[in-house]
């Protein structure tokens, strides 16, 4: 029986860390290879083709760079040897690359990001665990079809929902919406359920400039108006509760709409979608009423970068606004 092969993508982030207890702090190892050397150590049938894309912690990535690393997967799964592809990543903005990834990316084959809440030598270590079991993912021909997925402490995740919870315990990983998809448990795949097939865009260039305001208490028009002012290509507003905000910043919204800005909605709380249903000034039916797009239950995070691609795509607002509504199963719930 022939060895499943696995390309495991290098990027940098606590993963490829370690602790340096003479100062306390956590340091940039130089390559992925001290990581991938620890996995001898345990029994397993699957070939690994190791690949340093780049060494960066994760606060220092962006779109441009989530571009060049979906394009060279897309390349390493065209080739026919290769099973599936594993990102090892930075925490701190892997929900941001993996849903990037997922909204680029056309493989059927398995695509797993991971990464580790501790570097190595500290007293608690998660970073072969985390590689391991997203290998095993990447491996396991019943992962075909799941779209871009990601692994943390034996849960296994769609990209679209995964947040970072906290910022140092090892199972900081968890879903806004549904729960783990799937787990690794004893070294065997475990999936609970599948995710609809999501659409996906060719494009060649991620340059949008959408920018993410979070509302809150009180809160003054200025960025919304520093939006309008600087002709950005899109603002996420990730509003109060369901979907709602003070109305005092109505002006500055309409203003921005009125100069062909989309403007989204999302929540600030942790679980739930963003919805239209309060019709007081400054609520959400007001909002939808004067041209505002809901994200449903995308967060506002996950709602910049989906708003990013599609303007980089060239979709228009109509486009725009239908696959917000078809993302966040809105018209899904319609039709029941």
């Amino acid at each position: 029986m022939s060895k499943s092969k696995v390309i495991v993508f290098t990027t940098g982030g606590t993963i490829m860390s370690r602790f340096d207890s003479a100062t306390g702090t956590i340091v940039q190892a130089e390559s992925g290879d001290h990581l991938l050397s620890a996995l001898s150590a345990f029994d397993s049938n699957i070939e690994i083709e190791a690949y340093d894309f780049c060494n960066r912690p994760s606060p220092h990535m962006d779109p441009k760079i989530g571009l060049s690393l979906s394009k060279k997967i897309q390349e390493a799964l065209k080739r026919e040897e290769i099973s599936g592809a594993v990102i090892a990543h930075g925490t701190d903005t892997i929900e941001e690359m993996s849903y990037l990834t997922s909204l680029i990316l056309s493989s059927p084959k398995p695509v797993v990001f991971t990464g580790a809440m501790k570097s190595s030598s500290e007293e608690y270590i998660d970073n072969i665990g985390n590689l391991l079991g997203a290998i095993r993912i990447a491996a396991d021909p019943r992962s075909q079809k799941r779209g871009v997925m990601v692994f943390f402490n034996q849960d296994i995740f769609p990209a679209r929902c995964i947040v970072k919870g906290d910022t140092n315990h090892m199972n900081s990983f968890l879903a806004t919406e549904g729960g783990p998809m799937g787990a690794v448990i004893n070294g065997e795949v475990i999936f609970y359920h599948r995710i609809p097939a999501q659409k996906t865009y060719d494009v060649s260039r991620l340059d949008s400039n959408v920018q993410l305001i979070k509302a809150c208490f009180g809160m003054s028009p200025l960025l919304i108006d520093a939006c309008t002012d600087a002709a950005v290509d899109g603002i996420v507003i990730e509003a109060l509760g369901a979907g709602n905000l003070p109305p005092s910043v109505l002006p500055s919204i309409r203003r921005a709409i009125a100069a062909g800005i989309p403007v989204i909605i999302a929540s600030r709380c942790l679980r739930g979608p963003s919805l239209a249903v309060y019709a007081y000034e400054g609520g959400g039916a007001q909002l939808k009423a004067m041209g505002c797009i809901f994200s449903g239950n995308l967060n506002g995070t996950k709602a910049r970068i989906q708003l990013m691609v599609l303007k980089s795509a060239c979709c228009g607002p109509t486009e725009i606004a239908a696959c917000f509504a078809e993302r966040s199963g809105t018209e899904e719930s319609k039709s029941r």
